[in-house]
């Protein structure tokens, strides 16, 4: 077991990158985005049996509840509780462009095979931006009028777009539309997981892990 150390904030989101940026001639490895309380985001990664901090970047205003990697590996997408997705390098931290995405919180990002980039929040809804040229695609269309924060966007392989809520209430979409509504956990859905076999796992503050 290995323990990379954040002395001065708490670690809310993290991201895995196959691809290595250490500067040092180092064997294959990854590298580990993470993002925290304090708005940073840091990335660090394994060479020849020590751990490396490869850069940190400071730049939003609240904590960081959500990350994203761009598919060829080049960007990362942090979402803030100050209502912004910030795009950045992922070889060396250099700030590219802000989204304004919400009037409130960001809670969490996915990325689709196909490059869009789906993020949850506050506001209730989804929205659905290309991280090729950073535009704004779509909302999901919904029931974003109850108002359950979206905590946990997950994308299946089949295109699906997984969202858990405020409300105990997992939605299935198909492309801008709720197929239908998973019900069973009682208390916020915080995570969603999809396993190698396309079975959907949910955890939820009801202190309960359900595959569906």
């Amino acid at each position: 077991m290995r323990i990379l150390q954040e002395e001065d904030s708490q670690v809310l989101a993290l991201v895995v990158s196959p691809q290595s940026w250490c500067s040092e001639r180092c064997g294959l490895t990854n590298t580990v985005y993470f993002g925290t309380n304090s708005g940073m985001l840091a990335a660090w990664a394994h060479c020849d049996e020590s751990d490396r901090a490869v850069w940190a970047s400071a730049g939003h205003e609240g904590a960081i509840w959500g990350l994203a990697l761009a598919r060829d590996g080049s960007k990362v997408f942090s979402g803030s509780e100050d209502g912004t997705v910030r795009v950045w390098s992922a070889r060396d931290g250099a700030h590219f462009e802000t989204l304004e995405v919400h009037t409130g919180s960001v809670y969490a990002l996915a990325m689709a095979p196909n490059g869009t980039l789906y993020v949850g929040g506050e506001e209730g809804r989804i929205e659905a931006w290309s991280s090729l040229d950073m535009s704004f695609v779509c909302f999901l269309e919904g029931d974003p009028a109850q108002g359950a924060s979206v905590w946990a966007p997950a994308v299946g392989l089949d295109g699906n777009v997984y969202s858990g809520s405020d409300d105990g209430s997992i939605k299935v979409w198909n492309s801008r539309c709720c197929k239908h509504v998973l019900a069973g956990h009682i208390a916020n859905v915080k995570a969603l997981a999809l396993s190698a076999d396309g079975r959907l796992i949910s955890g939820s503050s009801d202190n309960t892990v359900r595959i569906w």
